[in-house]
């Protein structure tokens, strides 16, 4: 072979491996902006190329290269100092934040209200049906007293454009994890999720989608302040959030398993966010287990233990997606 051909193969594998890993999300870390956020010019997360507001609420922008005061040696807009808080960038010199506050005063129901903040961004290109993606962002809590335990992301084939400052009435496919508390007002926290496209999702809209009865918030010990309790009352939340990517994604399941209680590799697991239905077939195409609720498998059928061999197994999405393969239980 020579060097020439060498180097064409070489760099077809490369701009492969490089497409496969191309980031739908522009300007997923803020960097590029419009004008450097001020109250002249705007400070809204639209300051930033390609992002905008899919509702009332206004989810706001910051940047190092904003140097508006709000008073005298404090800036507004800026990376780490500004008006909400203190935060370096993950990366760079920017990223976005949002507030999330909703009333549950019992003592003045007429007053009770939800607010919420959303930014929106249209991808590169629209997800294709049934190939599977990964979404990473990271949030960081504005608050150094108190903490909330919801952040969740929708896709959508069309952009939202509502009126409302309100919660936006719609379940997103991610919702983060709410027995996990944002505590950390130093910290990135990570959030991932990877999912089945259902196809040409073309808009991923961030926030917090859930009721008072599901968000909530806590002091730094793990005491619940706010929510649907007796006593307690509404929450107000804020996130910095910087770096989201979303990129195709292969999505593996593994081939073989030991069921032997030896606190390794004991059960088929998966952690597919969106499935819906798991069924386990022997070799003959019984079914030996079958469940809607728990994604796993012990190698049991009705409390009795399957022989080794290999076993045909079924996943259902929520998206009437199937995926499907075999599994060799070794003891």
């Amino acid at each position: 072979m020579s060097k020439l051909a060498f180097y064409i193969i070489l760099l077809y594998y490369c701009c492969s491996y490089v497409h496969a890993q191309q980031n739908l999300v522009p300007n997923g870390s803020f960097e590029e902006y419009d004008n450097c956020p001020s109250h002249a010019e705007g400070f809204y997360v639209t300051a930033a190329k390609y992002w905008t507001m899919p509702s009332g609420g206004t989810s706001d922008y910051f940047n190092v290269c904003a140097t508006e005061e709000d008073f005298p040696n404090h800036l507004e807009f800026s990376v780490p100092e500004n008006y909400i808080g203190f935060q370096e960038a993950r990366t760079g010199v920017a990223y976005g934040g949002l507030l999330f506050s909703q009333g549950n005063d019992p003592d003045h129901p007429l007053a009770d209200q939800t607010y919420g903040e959303y930014m929106q961004i249209k991808l590169i290109e629209p997800l294709e049906n049934g190939k599977f993606y990964q979404l990473q962002f990271f949030l960081s809590n504005a608050y150094t007293n108190m903490c909330s335990n919801s952040i969740g992301c929708l896709f959508s084939d069309h952009p939202l454009n509502l009126v409302t400052d309100e919660i936006l009435p719609y379940t997103p496919q991610f919702q983060s994890d709410t027995n996990e508390f944002f505590c950390d007002s130093v910290k990135w926290f990570e959030e991932n999720y990877t999912f089945q496209s259902q196809g040409n999702e073309q808009y991923l809209i961030i926030g917090v989608f859930t009721s008072l009865h599901v968000s909530k918030m806590s002091d730094y010990f793990g005491n619940i302040i706010s929510g649907p309790e007796p006593g307690t009352y509404g929450l107000n939340s804020y996130y910095y959030i910087d770096d989201v990517s979303l990129t195709e994604t292969s999505y593996d399941l593994p081939n073989v398993f030991t069921p032997n209680s030896d606190g390794t590799n004991d059960l088929f697991t998966f952690d597919l966010v969106e499935a819906a239905e798991i069924q386990i077939f022997n070799r003959w195409g019984n079914v030996v287990y079958i469940s809607d609720t728990v994604f796993e498998w012990d190698g049991k059928s009705n409390g009795s233990e399957c022989p080794e061999g290999v076993y045909f197994y079924r996943i259902k999405t929520k998206g009437d997606y199937t995926m499907s393969g075999f599994i060799s239980l070794m003891r």
